[in-house]
């Protein structure tokens, strides 16, 4: 979400929502990589299990 449109939704210019705001969302970094790692996977997996027959397949 880009930080001037969260400023303008809580009615700061984007200084403020930084300097004033950002300790609110301080310690979601984990939480939003288990999201992502959710719907991705792991940036540690390999693709090695991929279809051997799949596209690209001779």
């Amino acid at each position: 979400m880009p930080a001037s449109q969260v400023a303008e939704w809580a009615g700061h210019s984007i200084a403020m929502l930084l300097n004033t705001d950002a300790k609110c969302i301080e310690g979601q970094e984990q939480e939003a990589k288990k999201k992502i790692e959710s719907v991705f996977g792991s940036a540690g997996e390999d693709d090695s299990s991929a279809d051997a027959d799949g596209p690209g397949a001779e």
